[in-house]
């Protein structure tokens, strides 16, 4: 019901798209709106979302940056934070969970609940492929990160070339 009321992005599932959110959700509230929720959501940088219920978009990932926080999101998403880095970091998580591997294993505990798929709390029993080399760890973080990183910053560039070349 508070669809249309601002400029703040309501994420939902089909709002994610090559490992980010993309950068003009469908859906926005209002501050008031915002300020009523957001304590509840508590969303930080490089918190990752995972697309809990829906058939087809199960499965499906995003990691969340600076300009990504001041959002609310829909209860048919995760919210995954990292809360220690020694082994795996977020990076390197949204790399795993976007692996043939880990999509499949996420594929095969997919059940239909009532009438929408899920994989309820059955994301649980995934098991991801870390590396156990610390230095193959670092290396994979390192890359995800400057390709996630260099993709949204020339999206943003973008925007700001063609908002230059809209007249006043």
């Amino acid at each position: 019901m508070s669809y249309g009321t601002g400029n703040i992005p309501f994420i939902r599932t089909s709002d994610f798209s090559n490992w980010e959110i993309k950068h003009d959700p469908k859906q926005g509230i209002s501050e008031q709106i915002y300020l009523q929720y957001a304590d509840s959501q508590d969303v930080q940088m490089e918190d990752i979302f995972l697309v809990r219920d829906g058939t087809y978009l199960i499965g499906t990932s995003c990691i969340l940056l600076e300009n990504d926080i001041k959002i609310l999101y829909c209860a048919g998403i995760y919210k995954i934070r990292v809360l220690d880095n020694s082994i795996l970091n977020s990076w390197l998580l949204i790399g795993l969970l976007n692996s043939y591997i880990v999509k499949r294993q996420l594929r095969t505990k997919q059940f239909t609940r009532d009438v929408i798929d899920t994989i309820g709390n059955r994301f649980l029993e995934v098991v991801l492929p870390i590396p156990k080399d610390s230095a193959i760890r670092q290396e994979l973080s390192s890359l995800i990160q400057q390709i996630v990183v260099s993709r949204i910053n020339a999206r943003s560039k973008i925007k700001n070339l063609v908002a230059q070349m809209i007249p006043s």
